[in-house]
């Protein structure tokens, strides 16, 4: 583990010790200013953005100890500049200088042998997400080709086998996050705030950003709460969203394990009709068709071969949790559920003006990791203490419906 003293010339290396705990290695001083940015590469290579210091300007530097190799990048175009973070992309060509108090984000790339040079790109702004997500009467997107940084909480798993694709949702709005062929060294977590750097595109309809660059800012947000909907529209792209209570227009559809990206189905509240996506990625994908009415949300899409691109639109439920059955009424809009503390750490307590049936506690796969049953009785206690941290759905069943609310365990 290596930390960055930004009030000296050095790096501390820390060893993990046999009893668990980390120990001082070394002090690694061959920097010549302070550093608020390191970065390790795959094999255990030092990566670090140094501040500008009087007349020297600021530089990247790079240590790998195994094969004995060192190498400084002098920046003097960045001027008087302080580091607050680096990006390296899994091949170490692409390396992001993350500027302190509005100096901005500042990409460099390596040229190889053979290879044109790319258009520099420096100063890279960041954007609220409603900053980006204009479109035309067409609904054709105003910032495509855009180069920028955006910052929001991921709000659904990754639904790419080899890539990224995911939701990333901010205060007011969402955008997807995609990159084709690798992750960047990020693993999808829902609840992780991070900071994206790509180029804003929009593919068949759908506004996202093209990923350069994924930095993970913090863990354990709360994710956005679904938005009840009766219509799909352009405004709520990559938002959770929720439909309180349909049904399958054609149970037909729903064919468990089948489709190699996974499979369309059509939903009814009687008066419109809906389409989700259920993605082979989640585990929805081998569940059986829910019967009778039920209420669903999940992350919503588009997908609209030609503009105008005002229709296609689809939701893709995340998890397990996402789907329950319901009836005439949503329980949960008529009693109350108080849940806390949340977040916790060892222990929660359920209390709800009717007889508590059974409770399910969902992580964010789908996968059930406490479940309890045969309770009938308005206050539950439940024990947390064997819980992994991190974000999970609490089902409660109640009057024979289950309703649902966001958990946060804290380690």
């Amino acid at each position: 583990m290596y930390l960055p003293n930004p009030g000296s010339a050095q790096i501390q290396q820390y060893v993990q010790q046999p009893n668990g705990n980390y120990a001082l290695a070394a002090n690694i001083t061959s920097i010549t200013a302070g550093s608020s940015g390191v970065r390790l590469g795959a094999a255990g290579q030092l990566y670090a953005a140094v501040r500008a210091s009087g007349a020297i300007p600021a530089s990247f530097h790079f240590r790998d100890e195994a094969n004995k190799r060192l190498w400084t990048v002098s920046l003097p175009e960045l001027g008087n500049i302080e580091a607050r973070g680096l990006g390296v992309s899994p091949s170490g060509d692409t390396l992001i200088y993350c500027g302190w108090n509005g100096t901005g984000i500042h990409r460099y790339v390596r040229v190889r042998d053979g290879q044109v040079p790319p258009k520099p790109i420096t100063n890279i702004p960041t954007y609220r997400i409603t900053q980006v997500n204009g479109i035309s009467q067409a609904g054709i997107a105003d910032s495509v080709n855009v180069y920028t940084a955006l910052e929001g909480v991921v709000n659904s798993p990754n639904f790419r086998e080899t890539g990224l694709e995911f939701s990333l949702v901010d205060e007011k709005a969402g955008i997807g996050v995609f990159r084709a062929a690798d992750n960047l060294g990020y693993s999808v977590k829902p609840g992780d705030r991070l900071r994206v750097i790509g180029r804003l595109s929009q593919e068949n309809g759908l506004l996202r950003i093209n990923a350069d660059t994924v930095m993970v800012l913090a863990g354990n947000a709360p994710l956005t709460n679904p938005v009840t909907v009766s219509e799909l529209t352009d405004s709520l792209e990559s938002m959770p969203v929720r439909l309180s209570r349909v049904r399958l227009l054609d149970a037909a559809q729903w064919t468990t394990g089948q489709g190699y990206y996974g499979f369309h189905v059509e939903v009814t509240d009687s008066i419109r009709t809906y389409r989700l996506f259920i993605d082979r990625q989640t585990e929805l994908y081998h569940r059986e068709a829910p019967l009778g009415y039920f209420a669903v949300s999940g992350i919503l899409s588009q997908f609209s071969e030609k503009a105008p691109y005002l229709s296609g639109y689809e939701i893709i439920p995340r998890t397990n949790a996402d789907i329950h059955l319901t009836d005439t009424t949503n329980p949960g809009e008529n009693i109350r559920i108080l849940l806390y503390p949340n977040p916790a750490r060892r222990f929660i307590t359920i209390a709800a003006e009717a007889s508590i049936e059974a409770v399910r506690i969902y992580n964010f796969s789908g996968t059930v990791v406490k479940s309890l049953d045969k309770l009938n009785r308005k206050v539950v206690f439940i024990d947390l203490r064997n819980v992994p941290g991190g974000l999970y759905i609490a089902a409660i069943r109640i009057n024979g419906q289950w309703i649902t609310q966001q958990l946060i365990k804290q380690d």
